[in-house]
């Protein structure tokens, strides 16, 4: 981060699918290797920079992937907190980064939307919770935090345990909703709750005049467009909203109370909030890379068609920087 710039954010996505993980096959990876292989000219290839140009021109879903790993995002609000939103298998790769870098204070603030197998699965193989040096803070509104975070690491489930052989800083909060939680450098964080089967929360990271929310499991109904002093406060103006928009609205009404929502659905809630740059998030985990950017096109047509440059929709990937 560029401590020049007074209150910048810094949001990395380390894994974007919902209810388990998505690894590209075999017969994907030939797939699009062929794909290249048959787009290949005499004068692609005669020179580096012919090379560097002909790479630019293939398609998103041949060139590059959204990712496999289950939810887990890194949010530095300053230079002060770390702060990491669930621990699907994306944490995995977050902690090894983090064991060979710097760790704030050497403290890690790990909030859990809820505990579904895809919000926790990672967290017995983050490499940080196992430095005795490194304090561990776990926030959720659920009162049963430790008890559930311990549960799920022990015999027969995991044959290590989180008291035994994590870090003995280990700090478990239990957090209200709608309420901000300060942390140095004038940052907050606020937990929201949503609908989701067994309940799920929202957090809002905010730093000075710059805010972004993460929503990864959220089923929007036609009554969460009504007046709202809770919902409005907490995500009214966002300048980033991460959501979950796991289905096509042809997918959503045909699993209504399943929890999640429809990409057409999730940009009209965002235009209501004002938010200004929306994150397709919580990606179905049988939709290959060319079904996520077709649908990615499809959220921008419909973005464009329904609200204009209102707003700006992306499509979440391992490994993206934002920054606000």
């Amino acid at each position: 981060m560029n401590q020049n710039d007074a209150g910048l954010m810094e949001v990395q996505f380390w894994g974007v699918r919902g209810s388990h993980p998505a690894p590209l096959t075999p017969d994907y990876i030939r797939q699009k290797i062929a794909s290249v292989v048959q787009r290949i000219r005499p004068a692609d290839v005669v020179s580096q920079d012919s090379r560097e140009r002909f790479l630019a021109t293939l398609p998103e879903d041949i060139f590059s992937t959204p990712g496999g790993n289950t939810t887990c995002i890194e949010v530095r609000p300053n230079d002060q907190n770390l702060f990491i939103i669930d621990a699907g298998t994306g944490i995995i790769e977050l902690g090894r980064k983090l064991r060979a870098g710097t760790i704030p204070n050497q403290e890690i603030h790990v909030f859990f939307t809820h505990f579904h197998y895809d919000h926790i699965q990672g967290l017995p193989f983050f490499v940080p919770a196992y430095n005795p040096g490194v304090t561990v803070h776990f926030y959720s509104p659920e009162p049963d935090i430790e008890f559930t975070l311990k549960d799920h690491m022990k015999h027969p489930y995991f044959p290590v345990t989180m008291q035994d052989f994590m870090t003995k800083k280990l700090v478990f909060h239990t957090i209200p909703t709608d309420t901000p939680i300060k942390f140095p450098g004038d940052v907050t964080v606020i937990a929201h709750q949503v609908r989701h089967p067994g309940r799920a929360y929202g957090y809002k990271v905010q730093n000075l005049d710059r805010s972004a929310i993460f929503v990864p499991d959220y089923e929007i109904l036609q009554e969460d467009f009504l007046p709202s002093p809770e919902a409005e406060s907490f995500f009214f103006g966002a300048d980033l909203l991460v959501l979950d928009t796991m289905y096509t609205l042809g997918e959503a009404i045909e699993k209504i109370n399943w929890g999640h929502s429809s990409f057409s659905i999730g940009i009209e809630f965002a235009h209501k909030m004002q938010v200004k740059n929306l994150y397709l998030f919580h990606h179905e985990p049988v939709n290959d890379d060319r079904r996520m950017y077709t649908n990615l096109r499809s959220a921008e047509w419909f973005a464009q068609r329904m609200v204009g440059k209102k707003i700006h929709v992306f499509l979440a990937e391992e490994g993206k920087i934002v920054r606000l």
